[in-house]
């Protein structure tokens, strides 16, 4: 695996404008955080962290339990046992749980935070730096979850019940998953590491009753030498450290004010708001297990979809009793992961980092430190007849992410043939011509002006369809050259969307033994760069 060129992100259309300003230091928004995306910012990050020595005992207990059926060994293990230090901190991802894990990047995700890690070990040796991947078990968007696009093929996990969208994902049974492995192999011939790679996701799935459980196992197996942890966040031990946060949304609904007035603060700036918050920002898991949000009314609160509710003093002892029955929304999840992680940053996509930046008030409302926040890093690939191919072009590896595929095919034809296609020689003389005959018809009666003026506009329409024809017939002569730049464009941007976000780790990477550690090395969320790799 070689990196063909590093792109950074300021010449991409990889971010919004939001992130970039935030990333490259923009003043303007600097209220809007605590700590600067830097190994520096980080450092200060941990320095000042305060995390409560009952809620660190807690963690490594929850912890435990929830790897008890598997043979944890190793650095990850290492990693759970210094967690009991008042000095071991962490740094988290998250996602949700995609059926063989979807998309590219949630392979650099998770790479991602392994590397910032290891930079932070090799800094500061007074302290512990622990990589963790919080799994969105309780999120019960199925659609989102269940499809992967693999070897060109949409892979698609049909609803099996009614409790399919209804439910927590990380409680589904990912029995069904399993059976896609077997076909998935005879695409690469039973190429051995892919194979191997196939196998770890098929004994998840075919050994475990629900996907949170099948995903921490497979996570736990493709990065089993590199210390990472992985959290379930559905968790009674957990949710029970929550009770505070949980009891202060219900009394003062200040995250809602909070984040509107971040919202109203980044919208006068000129960005525009990733999420919108609600009066309360909590779910309700059912006696069936089913997710519904609860909802403000005149008489206190009211389960959405249902005739269930609670006047306040209801609720709160509710959540007294089962914290277990409450799950927090998108405003809310960020502060549970802070409350009962040792955390001094988050590495997320471009929408999360986007969140982000909205929350720091509700950080404060609830005096919880705000981490750092980072963007995960950015891959790309192609492979090296594609690379050669491309090398006989002009166009900058930039140009297939920046511009279309139209864009790039016109711009192709017109160096290729050195101006034939353009007309502007021709539209003067057109417009020299108009301007005579209106001249005459100036001095003769001035109401052929009117005829003289659509006769211009039908000149005009006339020169766009020859131009046309002329483009049509000149691609077809560059027919090949054409095919080539289209494949390259689309190899990058299939579907017009990034490559990280469309096409699975396995099939770009199926046939590299290494390439989980080959990756970890180049995924630094430091740099703000897109590595584009030859394979």
């Amino acid at each position: 695996m070689q990196i063909i060129e590093s792109i950074p992100y300021h010449s991409l259309p990889i971010h919004s404008k939001l992130v970039k300003d935030y990333i490259y230091g923009q003043e303007k928004l600097n209220s809007f955080y605590t700590h600067r995306p830097s190994l520096d910012g980080l450092l200060q990050a941990a320095q000042q962290r305060r995390f409560s020595k009952f809620n660190r005992s807690t963690l490594v207990d929850a912890l435990q339990s929830q790897y008890k059926n598997l043979n944890i060994l190793g650095a990850a293990k290492q990693n759970l046992e210094k967690l009991q230090d008042e000095n071991t901190f962490t740094i988290t991802t998250g996602h949700q749980l995609c059926a063989y894990a979807g998309p590219a990047y949630f392979i650099y995700k998770i790479s991602s935070v392994i590397n910032l890690a290891k930079q932070l070990n090799e800094k500061d040796h007074t302290k512990h730096f622990v990589p963790v991947f919080w799994m969105a078990s309780e999120d019960h968007d199925f659609e989102e979850i269940s499809e992967v696009n693999f070897y060109g093929k949409s892979w698609k996990w049909v609803k099996e019940n009614d409790r399919f969208g209804k439910v927590p994902v990380g409680l589904l049974n990912p029995a069904a998953l399993s059976l896609w492995a077997q076909e998935m192999k005879s695409y690469f011939h039973d190429e051995e590491n892919a194979s191997a790679i196939l196998a770890i996701f098929e004994r998840g799935y075919k050994d475990n009753l629900t996907l949170a459980e099948a995903t921490r196992q497979i996570v736990h197996e493709l990065f089993k030498d590199t210390g990472l942890l992985i959290i379930d966040g559905n968790d009674p031990l957990l949710k029970r450290l929550l009770i505070p946060v949980l009891t202060q949304e219900v009394k003062s609904k200040s995250s809602f004010a909070a984040v509107q007035q971040a919202t109203q603060e980044l919208e006068k700036l000129g960005y525009e708001a990733q999420i919108t918050p609600r009066e309360i920002n909590l779910f309700y898991f059912n006696a069936d297990d089913s997710r519904q949000r609860i909802e403000c009314s005149s008489v206190g609160f009211i389960l959405a979809g249902s005739e269930k509710s609670w006047s306040e003093s209801e609720l709160l002892k509710e959540i007294a009793l089962y914290p277990e029955k409450f799950s927090p929304n998108v405003v809310l999840r960020p502060v549970y992961q802070e409350f009962i992680l040792p955390n001094i940053a988050y590495l997320g996509g471009p929408a999360e980092v986007a969140y982000w930046l909205q929350l720091k008030g509700v950080f404060e409302h609830f005096d919880i430190d705000f981490p750092a926040v980072l963007v995960r890093s950015s891959v790309a690939t192609v492979q090296k007849n594609v690379e050669e191919k491309a090398s006989k072009y002009t166009f900058s590896w930039s140009s297939y992410f920046n511009l279309t595929l139209d864009e790039i095919l016109t711009k192709f034809i017109q160096e290729a043939n050195e101006g034939e296609l353009d007309f502007t020689q021709e539209t003067l003389f057109i417009n020299k011509i108009a301007e005579l005959l209106n001249d005459k018809a100036n001095q003769i009666d001035k109401q052929l002006t009117t005829q003289v003026d659509i006769e211009q506009k039908s000149f005009f329409d006339s020169l766009k369809k020859l131009e046309s024809k002329f483009n049509k017939s000149l691609k077809q002569k560059s027919e090949s050259d054409l095919k080539n730049l289209q494949r390259i464009r689309n190899i990058l941007m299939p579907r017009n969307r990034f490559q990280e976000r469309v096409i699975n780790f396995i099939d770009l990477f199926g046939f590299e033994p290494d390439a989980i550690p080959e990756i970890i090395v180049l995924t630094n969320p430091l740099d703000f760069e897109l590595k584009l790799l030859k394979n």
